[in-house]
């Protein structure tokens, strides 16, 4: 497919009368910052990629002014890394597995890139790549099947959205897995249709981060 050089792109997998992931958005400006957030928590979760190599994910600040007790005295980022602006970074991936896609009520769908969605005991994965200016071209692992969705130019660095299809493996099955039990612990909200999550991994030989887009309701 070809890839839009853009300014912000939404990206959902599946189809909008069928099963569904959230709906991500990706956006930048102009000095060079890039954020992401999943629509259904987009005034409540953000990752931001700052030009300085700073990154953050956690609660939006406006978030932590309008709930400042549900906070308390943890700050509101809950995870922070590091990429080196000078060389090529994998800066993060979002994770969408087939079994995490669900049926419900379209919301907040406008001006969204669908992408099919993957077959049984596979996940889609978004990847996002940081390039200093000096790199004009990237290229891609076909054995992985990668594919550019969209990228963004600034003045100080480009940003490259790539996708793939990818068969679960052992190790990410169970950490999956992990992560919905973590989430069920923790959360008392009712299984509602609609109701969407985000959980977080990471590999610190690799300075690389993923987001997992999860399903709260039941199939």
């Amino acid at each position: 497919m070809d890839y839009k050089v853009v300014d912000a792109i939404r990206i959902a997998i599946g189809t909008l009368a069928g099963a569904k992931s959230s709906a991500w958005r990706f956006w930048g400006n102009k000095k060079g910052d890039v954020y992401a957030s999943a629509r259904s928590m987009g005034n409540i979760f953000k990752i931001s990629l700052h030009r300085d190599g700073k990154c953050f994910a956690g609660f939006t600040s406006e978030y932590k002014s309008n709930h400042p007790d549900s906070l308390q005295d943890r700050p509101r980022h809950f995870d922070k890394w590091e990429l080196d602006i000078n060389s090529p970074e994998v800066a993060m991936q979002v994770l969408f597995p087939e079994s995490e896609l669900r049926l419900y009520p379209p919301k907040k769908f406008d001006k969204v890139t669908w992408l099919a969605p993957p077959n049984e005991n596979h996940m889609f994965v978004i990847t996002i790549h940081i390039l200093p200016l000096s790199i004009k071209e990237a290229s891609f692992n076909l054995d992985n099947k990668m594919f550019p969705i969209a990228s963004f130019n600034t003045p100080v660095r480009n940003v490259l959205i790539v996708g793939h299809y990818q068969e679960l493996d052992l190790a990410t099955s169970t950490w999956i897995e992990e992560q919905k039990k973590s989430l069920a612990d923790k959360c008392n909200v009712s299984q509602t249709a609609g109701y969407r999550a985000i959980g977080g991994g990471y590999d610190v030989g690799k300075n690389r981060r993923w987001f997992l887009d999860m399903a709260w309701q039941d199939k």
